[in-house]
């Protein structure tokens, strides 16, 4: 029994979480853009290692239109490149 009540727990914790399928780090170390969606929420993250720091350029809009014909004033922020980064822009994708 103890291991079914274990997965039951893990899965109750785990059910508020969002699931954003992000690329892992090395995607973007190597300058790859991603997009995606969950729900409503559409994003775009733009890898920019020239920039001094580098960082991860991303946008979010929920108009359920692609990136070109998004809303004009879609929130948009800098995150640094590097594994930490990367969890900060999930995080902000939450918010």
């Amino acid at each position: 029994h103890y291991p079914l009540r274990r997965q039951r727990q893990m899965c109750i914790r785990d059910r508020y979480k969002q699931d954003y399928k992000l690329p892992q780090f090395d995607y973007f170390q190597f300058g790859n853009v991603h997009c995606g969606s969950l729900g409503a929420l559409r994003w775009r993250i733009e890898p920019r290692p020239k920039e001094d720091p580098p960082v991860l350029h991303a946008w979010k809009w929920k108009n359920g239109l692609c990136f070109e014909k998004r809303e004009e004033d879609c929130p948009e922020a800098d995150f640094p490149l590097s594994p930490e980064g990367l969890e900060q822009l999930e995080e902000w994708f939450s918010q």
